[in-house]
């Protein structure tokens, strides 16, 4: 784990020390990066600082009384200012929980620090002897809290130059198996009151989802659409049949989960034969829902939530044990990917067969 150390110009010596009693006792745990160390030339003191802001794993900086200050009328002494800075940009880029101030007694603090925890310390006036001081147990309940921590999340530096690939998109999401992403993610997500847009792409299983949509049965302003695979096509059900048949799952069995997976979504239904359309719906639906059956081989299943995708590559084994890792990703970090997944199921989707629509008046 690598932790920067900052400080003033005037309280080098204090950070060299640092520097010294972190490699000592914490060698080759903790790599300190101080700001006394020089760097390349080429580049602007900005473009460093994010550098190692994107390297480091903590930052310690030292807020020490360097500069007079007034402050409405008051005279009184604050930090170096770039400390300030620094101090934001390691909050933005860590996480409160990473950046440790510690503050010589006497220095003032920004009021927007009020109620954050940061670590007092005092220094008798022209001390060099920093063993004899507060300092060593200060470091080591900083160290320790750093490496409990762990280290933190970021890009691989292998893979660095991919962030300079126009057709490369770095993606910020979560994995997890399905069994756990359901009801972990899917399932709480669905319970927001305020969604409006679900898509759903699935085998022929919706999922414990169901029970969450009930309520939206009865909400105007909301978009739900779901596509299952057509089991009563026999080059889809023989495909899935050669995946998932067993002694329990025959065509019959699949055909009826489509049918439970349809009712889940709209409550008590009626069907036509084969191939199924919806021809009853015993449950008033107010908002805009279309339900659709294809024939085409779907290849990973999906639940869109607003602004969130929950992708499930399906997998070719026939057992679900481990059940297939999930991905969730979101509009906000990952808006190609998140918009490619969405043009290929408005695609699929424009060519399925329809199964029901509120756009069509069915008899309640």
């Amino acid at each position: 784990m690598r932790v920067f150390i900052g400080s003033s110009y005037e309280q080098r010596r204090l950070v060299e020390w640092v520097t010294y009693f972190i490699n000592r006792e914490y060698k080759g745990v903790i790599e300190v990066l101080p700001w006394t160390k020089p760097w390349a030339g080429g580049s602007y003191t900005l473009e460093y600082l994010e550098w190692v802001a994107n390297q480091t794993d903590g930052a310690i900086l030292f807020w020490t009384p360097d500069d007079k200050t007034w402050y409405r009328k008051i005279e009184r002494v604050e930090p170096r200012d770039n400390l300030h800075f620094e101090a934001g940009l390691f909050f933005s880029a860590h996480g409160r929980e990473r950046v440790h101030l510690l503050v010589q007694e006497g220095t003032a603090s920004p009021t927007d620090l009020l109620g954050l925890t940061v670590k007092p310390f005092n220094l008798p006036n022209g001390t060099s002897d920093y063993e004899s001081t507060v300092l060593p147990r200060i470091f080591r309940d900083v160290c320790e809290s750093i490496i409990r921590l762990g280290p933190r999340r970021r890009p691989p530096s292998e893979l660095a130059f991919l962030n300079d690939t126009p057709d490369f998109e770095p993606l910020s999401g979560f994995a997890a198996q399905f069994r756990e992403l359901m009801p972990q993610c899917v399932q709480k997500l669905a319970k927001n009151p305020d969604l409006q847009t679900i898509d759903i792409l699935v085998a022929y299983r919706i999922g414990d989802i169901r029970l969450d949509l009930e309520k939206f049965r009865v909400k105007p302003n909301v978009r739900v659409r779901a596509c299952l695979v057509n089991m009563w096509d026999s080059t889809s059900l023989d495909m899935h049949l050669r995946k998932y048949g067993d002694n329990q799952r025959d065509a019959k069995y699949l055909q009826d989960r489509v049918k439970e997976s349809v009712e889940g979504l709209l409550g008590r239904c009626e069907f036509s034969d084969a191939p199924i359309s919806v021809v009853r719906a015993h449950e008033s639906i107010s908002g805009n829902y279309e339900i659709r059956l294809t024939n085409q081989r779907i290849t990973f299943a999906l639940y869109r939530l607003d602004d969130t995708l929950c992708i499930v590559p399906l997998d070719m084994k026939k057992g679900q044990t481990p059940s297939p890792n999930g991905f969730v990703i979101s509009k906000e970090t990952c808006p190609r990917t998140f918009q490619q997944f969405i043009d290929e199921y408005d695609a699929l989707f424009s060519e399925a067969d329809h199964v029901f629509s509120t756009d069509r008046k069915l008899p309640i």
